[in-house]
């Protein structure tokens, strides 16, 4: 029988798991904003930027699913209350991003309602700059809705600068990537780590392997 794992141990598997969930999902959204940043000017002259929608759409639903992860593993760590405010704010942001996990994951399921489908299948992407509402969609056999971002006129702003929509959520990527590096943050505050290192937002070490077969072979 296996030796049980103590609770630091599993808090430090699981930890790691955290910090590059977190990772993936900063990059994820730096290279989603960066890419859609460069096709404004397309559209602005209402050029049709074809298949480059295609890598910003597939990176935002990378970033939910990293999301959904980050808030699974945060769920399980040890040595964590997971009563504590910081732990349900980010609970309450997940919860948008947990709806259109499942949705992403179970298409079959959603598809086979005889209801009219008036949503992209596999979302929209909207992003703000300055005072321009972008949108980004592939087109459908049918027409679809699409609901832009809110505006306040008041601060005269959009309410985020990037959005991933699917069905009926609306998820606010920048929100999410921050309050995740907020839990992250809390995270580490609660917990003495005997190795500083382990505690900072970094990749760490990587192991690889290259295995060679040497000898001859039967012709």
């Amino acid at each position: 029988m296996g030796q049980q794992q103590t609770k630091e141990t599993k808090f430090l598997m699981i930890f790691e798991a955290v910090k590059r969930s977190l990772l993936a999902a900063d990059i994820l959204f730096n290279k989603i904003t960066k890419e859609l940043n460069s096709y404004e000017k397309s559209i602005d002259n209402s050029i049709n930027i074809g298949e480059a929608a295609v890598g910003p759409l597939i990176d935002s639903i990378a970033f939910i699913d990293f999301a959904h992860r980050f808030g699974t593993l945060i769920d399980s760590i040890p040595l964590i209350k997971k009563s504590s405010t910081q732990l349900k704010l980010l609970r309450s942001v997940l919860k948008n991003v947990e709806k259109a996990r499942n949705h992403l994951q179970h298409l079959r399921g959603d598809l086979s309602s005889d209801k009219d489908i008036r949503y992209p299948i596999l979302g929209l992407l909207q992003w703000s700059n300055g005072q321009t509402n972008y949108i980004l969609a592939f087109t459908q056999p049918i027409e679809f809705d699409i609901v832009g971002m809110s505006y306040d006129l008041e601060k005269k702003n959009w309410e985020s600068t990037l959005e991933y929509d699917v069905i009926d959520q609306r998820i606010n990527l920048d929100k999410v990537l921050s309050e995740m590096k907020t839990t992250f943050d809390f995270v580490v505050s609660q917990v003495q780590f005997s190795n500083s290192e382990i505690s900072k937002l970094s990749w760490g070490m990587t192991q690889t392997l290259g295995v060679k077969i040497i000898g001859k072979t039967n012709a």
